[in-house]
C-alpha cells in the first residue's frame, strides 16, 4: 500500500509567501480575473490550485477561516472602506491582513 502524499499546510505563512511573490501589476479588484490577466486574491488561489469554482475552493475557504469569516474579497476590494487602513492596493491589504492575523491582531482598525 502506497503512502498518501502529505497534505499541504495552508497556514498564514504559506499564504504570506504565496501572495508576496505576486507582482502588484497582476492584482485587480471587483472580479476574480480580468482580460488583462490580473486576478484578485481569490482568483490567484484558484489559478494556483487549478480550481474552476474559485469561491468554493478549499484553499480559499482556509484563507477565509484565517480571516475569521468570508472576508477575503472584502479585504481585497475594500468596497465598504473597512480595510483602507491595510493599504491602498489589494496586494497590500491582503498581505497586511495576513500579518495582522499572524500577530493575533484584529483585521479592523483598533
Amino acid at each position: 500500500m502506497a503512502k498518501s502524499k502529505k497534505a499541504k499546510k495552508y497556514n498564514v505563512d504559506w499564504f504570506l509567501k504565496f501572495f508576496q511573490k505576486i507582482p502588484k501589476k497582476k492584482w485587480t479588484t471587483k472580479i476574480s480575473e480580468n482580460k488583462k490577466g490580473q486576478f484578485c486574491a481569490i482568483g490567484h488561489l484558484a489559478r494556483k490550485t487549478k480550481e474552476k469554482d474559485a469561491y468554493n475552493n478549499p484553499v480559499v475557504q482556509k484563507l477565509d477561516k484565517l480571516f475569521m469569516g468570508d472576508l477575503t474579497w472584502h479585504i481585497n476590494d475594500n468596497r465598504l472602506g473597512y480595510f483602507k487602513h491595510l493599504g491602498k492596493h489589494p496586494k497590500n491589504r491582503i498581505v497586511n491582513a495576513l500579518k495582522r492575523v499572524k500577530k493575533g491582531l484584529s483585521l479592523y482598525r483598533s
